[in-house]
């Protein structure tokens, strides 16, 4: 199930930089015609000045922001209204924005946990065998649900959404470890996933795709072993394997303190809506996605909403002496 799974799900790792400028100062060292000389056996990927500027300098950018994210998860306010202000900036810059519907948004943020827990949790069981001294009752419990046979596993989930927690028994059955031929299948599921989506992508021009981040701020310490597999629109682009960047854009404000979830009503919604309380001042931002390879694109439209929002002159970080 390794291999199967890196196949269709590689780990996606970037780095953390104070603003895009710093980011794109990295990517210009990292990827570079010197550090590569250094190493003729790596790939030369070099950076492309060309596209970030072209890119940059642009008056009309094609940007695709994504309107079904509340299908997996409902947003909390302040997240609706970052994505809301990400539209106005881009639209104020003269480009336009386009609004996208992912196709089976639903069904594809579920195939990023059925792919992605499969390998997490063969080796999680592995490392308990080891130590179990160290889980907690939670964390038991899904090491339980790992080994138990994929029929009863169904059939608990088939009583949760009976009870209407659907995204409880999606996630159940994602921590069933699976079989290669379940791996297989997700693998093809994959597949068409993205073909839908790079279809998309090619029939609106795109040059970019904004999404929400996660339905809420950071979450509380005290909800964050529970809430952690809350499925979001943030997993896609690792799943299509796209590049992409988060960047902040506002803050919670006083009466920002909520979540009201309209479609699910479960155990996630509750600990959505006490993480929320006390939130005031929380960053929330949203995800730049572009196209593999496109690593440019994606810093150069990070730019512009950058510029234009000015998070960093609104709310700058805290002095200590």
């Amino acid at each position: 199930t390794d291999t199967l799974n890196s196949e269709a799900l590689r780990p996606a790792g970037g780095p953390m930089t104070k603003n895009v400028d710093d980011l794109v100062h990295l990517y210009r060292t990292i990827f570079s015609k010197e550090l590569y000389d250094e190493d003729r056996r790596l790939p030369r990927v070099l950076f492309n000045e060309e596209l970030y500027q072209s890119t940059l300098d642009s008056k009309s950018l094609m940007i695709g922001i994504v309107t079904n994210a509340e299908e997996i998860a409902g947003l909390c306010p302040s997240v609706k209204r970052a994505m809301q202000m990400t539209k106005e900036a881009l639209e104020k810059k003269g480009h336009k924005v386009v609004e996208v519907e992912i196709p089976e948004i639903e069904s594809q943020s579920n195939n990023v946990l059925n792919i992605a827990m499969g390998s997490i949790m063969e080796s999680f069981y592995k490392e308990w065998c080891k130590n179990c001294d160290y889980l907690e009752p939670n964390e038991f419990a899904t090491v339980c649900f790992n080994q138990i046979p994929r029929c009863l596993a169904q059939l608990i989930a088939k009583i949760c959404r009976i009870k209407n927690m659907n995204r409880h028994a999606d996630i159940l059955m994602a921590v069933n470890c699976p079989t290669i031929e379940n791996f297989k299948e997700f693998i093809m599921i994959r597949k068409k996933h993205l073909e839908d989506v790079e279809n998309l992508w090619k029939k609106l021009n795109l040059d970019a795709l904004i999404l929400p981040t996660y339905p809420i701020p950071a979450f509380t310490r005290e909800v964050a072993k529970d809430i952690g597999l809350l499925p979001c629109a943030t997993r896609l682009p690792i799943y299509w394997q796209f590049c992409s960047g988060f960047m902040p854009i506002t803050v919670v404000k006083d009466d920002e303190e909520l979540y009201d979830e309209k479609i699910h009503h479960d155990l996630i919604t509750d600990l959505c809506k006490k993480s929320m309380v006390g939130s005031k001042g929380m960053p929330v931002g949203i995800e730049v996605c572009a196209l593999p390879f496109r690593d440019e694109k994606a810093m150069a439209v990070m730019k512009i909403l950058e510029a234009e929002i000015g998070f960093s002159e609104k709310h700058p970080l805290p002095y200590k002496k």
